[in-house]
C-alpha cells in the first residue's frame, strides 16, 4: 500500500504492519507535495505533484532502485509542459510505450524511448488547456476531463474532439471538487464532477463524418444588403461600379447537428493565398480592393471538424485568361480595367 505525503512517500507493508518512508529528491528543498500515485502495468510508480512535476519510481523489496524526475524546463520544448500534474496514465491497448500527463496548461505525451514530450493544446482541438483526469478506452483512445468538457484523442488519427453540454452532456462541471474517474469491466468510462458523475460507453460516441455543403446566403455593399434577381447562390454575374469597393459575403454550412460548432475558412486569391480561419464567423468582408482578377473561395466544417475541401461548381460560360472557372462570377468595372471575382464554395 502506498501513500503520498508532503516531501516524501510512504509505503505500508501489510504483512509486516510497518511503514517505509522515502524522500523522492534529497537534493531539493522544494515542496514535493504528492497529489496522486499511479502504478503502471510494469510496476513503475508515477507520483504526480502540485508544483514539482512527476517522479517515476522503480522499487524492489521496499528499496528505491531508480528515480526519474520529469519537470518543466522553459529552455527545452520537449520537456513536461507544466510542473502541476493532475493525472497520469500508461496506455495498455495501443500506445503502450508512452505515458500521458494531464496538466493545467495542456495534455502531454511522454515517449518512453526518447524521453521527450509532445504537447497538445486548445489549438490542437482541446476544449480547454486545463486537463483534470485521463482514461483509456478499449480501443486505445485517450479521454480527458476538462473543467467544463470532455475530449477524446483518437490514437489512430491524432485527432482531438471535444464534447460539452451542447452535445448532450447532462452537466458541465468537472473542476469544482476533487476529481475521480474509473473504467468499468465492461468498458464504461466514468468521470466525476461537481453535480454528479457521467458514465458512457465510448463506442456510442459517433463521429459526424458528413462534410457539410457550403452556401452563399447574402451579398452586401457598404454593409447594405443588395437585392438581386435571384439568390446569390445561383447568380451568374454582378456589375459593380469603381466606387463600390467595400463588399462582403455571408455563407452557411448545411450541418444542423450542434451547428454552433461549425467552422469556416475563406481566401481571396489574388489578394492573399492563405486560408483565413474565422471559427464560426459566417462573414467575409473586403475593402479597397485594387482592380484585378480574384477568386473567392470558402469552405466549412461540421461540428466534429470534418472539412469540405471539394468545390462545387455552378456552370457558367465566362472565359478568362486563367481558363474556364466553374463558379459564380462577379464582374466589377473600374475605368478600363476589370475586377474579375470568382466565387467558389465547397460541396
Amino acid at each position: 500500500m502506498t501513500f503520498g505525503l508532503h516531501y516524501n512517500q510512504v509505503f505500508y507493508n501489510i504483512e509486516e504492519n510497518r511503514f517505509y518512508s522515502f524522500d523522492l529528491d534529497t537534493n531539493s528543498v522544494e515542496d514535493e507535495s504528492i497529489n496522486g500515485i499511479y502504478e503502471d502495468q510494469l510496476g513503475t510508480l508515477w507520483c504526480r505533484t502540485h508544483s514539482y512535476g512527476c517522479f517515476a519510481l522503480k522499487i524492489k523489496d521496499y528499496v528505491i532502485e531508480s528515480v526519474k524526475h520529469y519537470t518543466h524546463n522553459p529552455k527545452n520544448r520537449n520537456s513536461l509542459n507544466s510542473d502541476m500534474v493532475s493525472d497520469i496514465i500508461r496506455p495498455q491497448v495501443i500506445d503502450t510505450n508512452a505515458a500521458w500527463f494531464a496538466t493545467d496548461v495542456g495534455l502531454d505525451r511522454l515517449d518512453l524511448t526518447t524521453e521527450t514530450f509532445t504537447h497538445f493544446y486548445v489549438e490542437d482541438g482541446l476544449p480547454k488547456n486545463d486537463i483534470l483526469k485521463l482514461l483509456e478506452d478499449d480501443e486505445g483512445n485517450i479521454w480527458c476531463a476538462c473543467e467544463h468538457d470532455i475530449a477524446i484523442y483518437d490514437i489512430r488519427t491524432g485527432e482531438i474532439r471535444g464534447y460539452s453540454d451542447s452535445d448532450g452532456l447532462p452537466f458541465n462541471g468537472f473542476g469544482d471538487r476533487p476529481q475521480q474517474d474509473c473504467k468499468t469491466s465492461d468498458g464504461q468510462l466514468i468521470f466525476g464532477g461537481s453535480d454528479g458523475a457521467i458514465g458512457f460507453y465510448p463506442e456510442h460516441f459517433k463521429k459526424n463524418i458528413v462534410a457539410p455543403q457550403i452556401y452563399l446566403t447574402e451579398f452586401k455593399i457598404f454593409h447594405e444588403s443588395i437585392k438581386l434577381d435571384t439568390s446569390i447562390q445561383f447568380i451568374k454575374r454582378i456589375e459593380l461600379t469603381y466606387d463600390q469597393n467595400v463588399f462582403s459575403f455571408e455563407f452557411a454550412a448545411l450541418n444542423f447537428t450542434n451547428s454552433k460548432k461549425n467552422e469556416y475558412a475563406y481566401k481571396l486569391e489574388g489578394l492573399y493565398e492563405d486560408w483565413i480561419h474565422v471559427g464560426n464567423e459566417r462573414v467575409a468582408s473586403f475593402a479597397g480592393i485594387e482592380p484585378g482578377e480574384y477568386i473567392f473561395r470558402v469552405k466549412g466544417s461540421n461540428n466534429h471538424g470534418v472539412w469540405n475541401e471539394r468545390c462545387i461548381s455552378y456552370a457558367d460560360h465566362y472565359t478568362t485568361m486563367v481558363g474556364i472557372h466553374l463558379g459564380i462570377y462577379i464582374l466589377c468595372n473600374y475605368s478600363s480595367q476589370l475586377h474579375l471575382l470568382y466565387l467558389e464554395t465547397s460541396a
